[in-house]
């Protein structure tokens, strides 16, 4: 059973809520419905030995690796994150050291984000050290962008893809983009129908779109923007690059053509109503990153 089989599995056992959730489980983030804005909530948990390995970077850049990669599915559905909560497990070895190395890395991270530390847990570990973020953003009621919104079009991703597999093949820590304002401008462009983040790799990451708002979408290897050293096999594949892919339905795309986004933008491809299905045009030998697989 892998990773997304998993999570379908325990999701189904939980009971369904109405109310103020609008959407739960599966996509980014929760939604919940506020006064004059929907607030967004998401969990990340970053495990030593799976996330990261403690000699390939500080603690400071370890910290503000995991709250930027926790704040990205605020991105992906166009909010402004508020706040923040850490949920710390090391072992008494560690302690103070690490932990106040760690703090520092996500305060840097939280100054630049504009967000504010709310709380969070401290617990005792046996040996590795594990690091859960509680992101909370908010986002114009009903208008966050999710996986399930896609329709017929072009799909586009930010910046390049593959350097967070370069970064792991040379064994050091890299920082994720800061993708809160491009994900909030491409929300306030009125030209995006659905968006992700890219953590898994982009066909993995990209396949939750096409499942979920019933498309096939047709990736294009020649057209994939691939960061230095990183091969079109670690851009499709790699996955913790931490960009935004999302999808332009076809009436937006002369729009959104004429806008100027302060980052680099590039079509990958084509989104067509379909089964849920995502290829490419080239021979790749794995899908994604999963944890079970």
């Amino acid at each position: 059973m892998n990773e997304f089989e998993l999570i379908q599995v325990l999701t189904r056992q939980t009971p369904k809520r109405r109310g103020v959730l609008v959407c739960g489980v599966g996509d980014d983030c929760a939604i919940l419905r506020g006064d004059k804005k929907d607030i967004l909530i998401s969990t990340d948990a970053f495990a030593e030995g799976v996330h990261f390995r403690r000699h390939w970077g500080s603690w400071q850049s370890i910290g503000a690796k995991c709250l930027r990669a926790a704040l990205s599915d605020i991105a992906a559905m166009g909010g402004q994150p508020k706040y923040y909560w850490v949920s710390l497990q090391c072992s008494k070895a560690d302690v103070p050291k690490v932990p106040r190395l760690l703090y520092r890395g996500f305060h840097r991270v939280a100054q630049k984000a504009g967000i504010v530390l709310a709380g969070g847990n401290l617990a005792r570990a046996s040996e590795k050290l594990s690091v859960t973020l509680t992101v909370w953003g908010e986002v114009f009621k009903n208008k966050a962008l999710r996986r399930d919104g896609g329709k017929p079009g072009a799909v586009f991703v930010t910046g390049s893809l593959g350097r967070g597999a370069v970064a792991v093949r040379r064994k050091k820590i890299v920082l994720p983009p800061a993708r809160w304002r491009v994900g909030q401008w491409l929300l306030k462009s009125g030209c995006v129908s659905a968006m992700i983040d890219v953590s898994d790799g982009l066909l993995a990451d990209l396949s939750h779109i096409a499942i979920l708002s019933g498309l096939d979408i047709a990736v294009q290897g020649a057209k994939i923007p691939k960061a230095r050293g990183a091969t079109l096999q670690e851009a499709l594949t790699g996955g913790e690059d931490y960009e935004l892919a999302f999808v332009v339905p076809q009436n937006k795309l002369k729009k959104f053509a004429d806008l100027k986004p302060a980052i680099p933008v590039t079509c990958i491809g084509n989104a067509k109503r379909g089964k849920g299905r995502v290829s490419v045009d080239r021979p790749i030998t794995q899908r994604g990153f999963d944890h079970y697989v």
